[in-house]
């Protein structure tokens, strides 16, 4: 019995592109565009240097079968790259902590938005020099 070396799929996104391609649970990817894939950095690389938006060749091996599918590779932004589209240099700078800050509520909405929940308090007093308990500041207290 020859061994066989690659990488175990052990989840598929049910009605996604690789479930839609033919890819199971259980199955060896073997090969991606012609390279070998025998061990997860490997597949990570041949799936870096493909260009999104084209369809993926996958060698699967399957039981004693071996097979070629055939994968659409589309972006997938996560809900918190948005957090970096919010971000606007000009807008965005705390010139006295040399930052550049966004507002959360704004920026994030759906599940993520749960953890924009908190109090901001505003003021444009300055912050006491010899005080032990905090007060607020004339910058957004978060």
């Amino acid at each position: 019995m020859r061994r066989v070396y690659g990488v175990i799929v052990s989840d598929v996104i049910p009605g996604g592109p690789a479930e839609a391609a033919g890819l199971k649970i259980g199955d060896i990817l073997v090969g991606a565009d012609d390279r070998p894939t025998d061990t997860l950095p490997a597949l990570y690389a041949a799936m870096y240097l493909h260009p999104i938006d084209e369809v993926l060749k996958i060698a699967v091996k399957r039981g004693s079968e071996q097979k070629t599918l055939y994968i659409p590779v589309l972006e997938h932004r996560d809900q918190m790259d948005k957090l970096m589209d919010a971000v606007d240099p000009e807008k965005s700078l705390v010139p006295r902590l040399g930052i550049l800050a966004i507002d959360l509520k704004r920026a994030v909405s759906g599940p993520w938005s749960k953890i924009c929940e908190f109090p901001m308090e505003w003021s444009s007093s300055p912050v006491p020099q010899n005080s032990s308990s905090p007060t607020p500041a004339s910058e957004p207290v978060m």
